[in-house]
């Protein structure tokens, strides 16, 4: 389920205020790279939005895709970060 990624990030940017954003090259990335563990690790991605409730909002949608996408299939699974080391994980919602 490679694709699950890239649908997050088209639905993020289709629902949500948030403006994807690249390290310049010269920048120390203070972040894992990409994720592990998984049968596919997708390069991270990164986004600017505006306040920490933008985050939040981000956290509910990755919630409700998780529950439609993801579900119990084994070995697939979605996290978002802040800079303040909240988070959301696919693993966590499903747990609930």
């Amino acid at each position: 389920m490679s694709w699950l990624c890239g649908d997050f990030h088209d639905r993020m940017l289709e629902e949500l205020a948030v403006t994807p954003f690249e390290f310049p090259d010269d920048g120390t990335i203070p972040y894992p790279e990409k994720s592990s563990g998984n049968w596919h690790n997708d390069p991270t991605r990164f986004y600017r939005y505006d306040d920490v409730d933008a985050f939040h909002r981000a956290g509910d949608l990755l919630e409700s895709f998780v529950r439609e996408h993801v579900g119990e299939t084994r070995g697939n699974s979605l996290s978002i970060t802040n800079w303040l080391d909240e988070s959301y994980r696919s693993w966590m919602i499903l747990n609930d």
